[in-house]
């Protein structure tokens, strides 16, 4: 519903009345239920006052009909009994009335309500009339149709008394009703719900008034609340009040004031800083254009050096060939050595420059990618490396079921080519020779390792052995081949693939290099065989 005040122009906005239709039903909740309980407590403490009443009034009537009816049980005067019996039938309330000897037989009655007749002889039979009236005190007759009906069974005592005390001569059974009970008790229902009635209908239009002028104020607080939060302009607000709705709308307003200003400051503050990002994005684009470019150059120069530098070491290992040839025989020991040591370094530049050019085509064209199952892959590797494993006396274990991943097969060839001709040409005279390929996904990443029972690897030379042209400390005193290539080879593939790869050694124990890629480039984690092994 929409709502403006008639002292205020600002926008409207929805509110609802759902507070004061709360307030409303629990106000009339409390009425009712204030007046119920004290209605209820009146009409319980009335209703005993009136169940005392009647059982004195029919205790006095049966004490009446006692005295009435002695003289003619004493007499066992038959005619006597019925002229009392009449007599005694013009007592108002008196529903029936029967006259018992000393042995429990009825010797007269008197009937003026039948249906309360019927019900007694129904209910009460002769042992719980025994039972239940035996202690000569009114009894409620227990029907629903007359609650108000009390039944008394009187003894008639002789007025002499005998060695035990006065002789029984019977008894009087009779059903008092007394009509102004029930009119009373239904008066008095009737006054109750009136009395509720009346303080529902005067509760209702005056908690609605008085709901209304407590709700004025607070709609003003709730729209002026909601404009706040769409970031309109603050309406007026009842600020001059002295109850707790003037200090929530003097809160409101500080409030409010704060906010504009902080508001005001972080519009200033996002100006500047999207000024500020336009600036450094701009920067950035102008930092990565210049980094390509300088990347790009760089594999330029490298392919351009190693095509350059190529030709001239081919024309000199070409001109020591044919010195040699030409005049072999005839130059002096030290100059063909000489000549010897010149091919040499030129092979090993060659082949220095060849390996430069080579990491340059990792980043620059790596190939396409394509499922590589690297069970399969791996175990081509170790076939193709078969005759030096068997000469190193070298079982090579391949985990089950290695992944099928989503890369180029001729870089994922070169990794596991250059670690695992890495660790069998480094595996020494170990007692225990052994090259373990194994894998697991941790996270976001699929971590295949490759160990080996070498060794291992000092921990100062563990930075050095992926970088290009450097070897461990203790490589070149062990006489192992190599130029120090192969593991940069390997970290530029790794991390072209967008992982890494790290080195855990101990010494004297092994060593183990574990490639990590991302898991969204494996394409089956379920395929391979079962287990395999190449043993020496």
């Amino acid at each position: 519903m929409l709502m403006r005040d008639q002292d205020n122009s600002t926008p409207a906005v929805p509110l609802h009345h759902r507070l004061q239709f709360r307030v409303l039903l629990l106000v009339l909740a409390m009425v009712v239920l204030t007046v119920g309980t004290s209605n209820w407590m009146l009409k319980v403490l009335i209703e005993k006052q009136l169940d005392a009443a009647l059982e004195r009034e029919t205790v006095r009537l049966g004490e009446y009909l006692a005295e009435e009816f002695r003289q003619a049980l004493m007499m066992r005067n038959s005619a006597a009994i019925e002229v009392h019996i009449e007599a005694a039938a013009s007592e108002p309330g008196l529903a029936f009335l029967e006259v018992e000897n000393r042995l429990g037989a009825v010797v007269a009655r008197r009937i003026n309500n039948a249906e309360l007749h019927r019900h007694f002889e129904a209910v009460f039979s002769d042992e719980a009339k025994q039972s239940a009236l035996a202690r000569s005190r009114p009894v409620p007759l227990g029907w629903k149709r007359t609650p108000e009906a009390r039944i008394l069974r009187m003894p008639i005592l002789s007025p002499s008394r005998g060695i035990a005390g006065p002789d029984l001569l019977g008894h009087v059974l009779f059903v008092h009703v007394d009509p102004v009970h029930r009119a009373t008790v239904e008066k008095m229902r009737a006054l109750a719900f009136g009395v509720v009635l009346v303080a529902c209908l005067i509760s209702v239009p005056l908690t609605t008034v008085l709901m209304r002028r407590l709700m004025r104020p607070l709609r003003r607080i709730l729209r002026a609340v909601t404009l706040l939060a769409s970031g309109s302009e603050l309406p007026h607000l009842p600020v001059k009040r002295v109850d707790e709705l003037g200090l929530l709308a003097r809160s409101v307003a500080e409030t409010a004031s704060s906010l504009a200003h902080a508001r005001a400051d972080l519009m200033r503050a996002n100006a500047t800083l999207e000024r500020d990002v336009e600036a450094r994005t701009a920067e950035l684009h102008a930092a990565n254009r210049r980094l390509e470019q300088e990347i790009e150059t760089k594999n330029e120069f490298l392919r351009t050096v190693s095509h350059d530098l190529n030709a001239p070491l081919r024309n000199i290992a070409g001109m020591t060939t044919m010195l040699q040839r030409r005049f072999g025989e005839a130059l002096p020991d030290e100059v063909r050595h000489r000549l010897d040591r010149i091919a040499a370094n030129v092979r090993l530049e060659s082949s220095m420059l060849d390996d430069l050019l080579e990491l340059s085509r990792i980043r620059t064209r790596p190939g396409e990618r394509e499922k590589v199952d690297l069970g399969e892959l791996v175990r081509g590797v170790v076939g193709a490396l078969e005759h030096e494993l068997a000469e190193r006396s070298i079982v090579c274990d391949i985990a089950a079921a290695l992944p099928v991943i989503d890369v180029e097969r001729n870089l994922a060839r070169q990794v596991f080519l250059n670690l695992i001709d890495n660790a069998a040409k480094y595996m020494g005279n170990r007692p225990v020779r052994r090259i373990t390929v194994s894998h697991v996904v941790e996270g976001q990443w699929l971590k295949v390792s490759v160990a080996d029972t070498g060794p291992g690897i000092a921990e100062s030379d563990r930075r050095r052995v992926f970088q290009v042209f450097r070897r461990g400390s203790e490589a070149g005193s062990s006489g192992v081949p190599g130029r120090g290539i192969g593991l940069a080879s390997v970290k530029a593939v790794v991390e072209h693939w967008g992982g890494e790869i790290t080195l855990e050694s101990v010494v004297g124990e092994g060593s183990t290099f574990t490639v990590s890629i991302p898991v969204g480039r494996i394409v089956s984690a379920d395929l391979g065989p079962a287990s395999s092994r190449t043993a020496a």
